[in-house]
């Protein structure tokens, strides 16, 4: 089976998407991993509640962004495999 520019251009925006969906994961786990080790001990009261909300925000976006990202990764494989299987049955067999 040959591989045309269309297929390649459409499997390189599922790579590009599904990457987007890992760099932008790592990001904000790199930020929570940054907040972890910081020394809490001199911080006032305020401070520490500022501090422990960051901590409870960076961990609701790494959910968020780590699931609803490969989420919608997934899907746009999916439904790239599907289409492609759809549009050369008769080359496959």
């Amino acid at each position: 089976m040959i591989v045309e520019v269309k297929d390649l251009k459409k499997a390189i925006a599922v790579v590009i998407i599904s990457f987007c969906a890992v760099f932008v994961t790592t990001l904000f786990f790199n930020f929570y991993l940054d907040l972890k080790d910081l020394d809490v001990t001199t911080l006032n009261l305020i401070q520490k509640k500022f501090y422990d909300t960051q901590l409870i925000v960076s961990k609701f976006v790494i959910i968020v962004t780590g699931v609803i990202l490969s989420i919608s990764s997934a899907i746009m494989l999916l439904f790239y495999i599907k289409q492609h299987i759809d549009q050369s049955k008769y080359k496959i067999g």
